[in-house]
């Protein structure tokens, strides 16, 4: 009976965390998107892609994207000046009676293409942006600035990934993942990007100055 107690206790607490976390969450379209400054040969761009946006899109999707693909914007320099950073991210909630979103931080990381491991999250911030009416509001950031992300990177070829969460304000109080991997998980939507390595350019021209140097020797 003791054991049957338990049971039916512990059933009751999960009923209750569902109950309450049912109360807001994410919208489950057109809900996520980042604001990408694209900088290539002296050319600034500012591309908006959705993160995660259900059926219709209003901006190309961010995940499987090859960042500044077109023409001479395929490849970062960033001994030359170019960069890659993100300027602004946002992310709608909905709510009901009973519930409330309390907080919002957004991640990114990057590293080499096909060698991801377990990578170093950087937070971009995050918090109320907007009211939206009937319980949906709008979080994130409009003034995130980030690093230059394409910068001090030794690999060509390289991966800007981006995951984020919500964070309830009702007991109890638990988080929300935006990701591309099920919920709970911190597997986050991915783009790649091209870089020469800075100092690659001049190592070459070191080397092929020295063999010259030799030959003529």
């Amino acid at each position: 009976m003791k054991h049957l107690y338990k049971l039916a206790l512990c059933l009751a607490l999960l009923g209750a965390a569902v109950a309450h976390a049912a109360n807001w969450g994410f919208w489950d379209d057109q809900r996520s998107f980042v604001g990408l400054e694209i900088k290539t040969n002296a050319v600034v761009l500012t591309n908006w892609y959705s993160l995660w946006s259900g059926t219709v899109l209003l901006n190309p999707p961010f995940t499987n994207k090859v960042i500044g693909v077109a023409g001479p914007l395929a490849t970062f320099n960033p001994g030359a000046g170019d960069s890659l950073r993100i300027l602004a991210y946002d992310t709608k909630t909905w709510k009901t009676t009973g519930g409330d979103v309390s907080a919002c931080e957004y991640f990114y990381a990057r590293y080499e293409d096909g060698n991801r491991g377990t990578p170093s999250l950087t937070s971009i911030g995050g918090g109320w942006l907007e009211d939206l009416g009937s319980g949906n509001q709008k979080w994130g950031n409009g003034n995130v600035w980030s690093a230059n992300i394409a910068s001090g990177l030794s690999t060509i070829t390289n991966r800007l990934e981006i995951v984020g969460s919500i964070t309830g304000a009702t007991d109890p109080v638990i988080k929300q993942w935006d990701n591309n991997g099920g919920y709970m998980t911190l597997s986050g939507y991915s783009a790649q990007f091209l870089v020469i390595p800075e100092g690659g350019l001049t190592g070459l021209l070191t080397a092929g100055l020295g063999w010259l140097f030799w030959r003529k020797r």
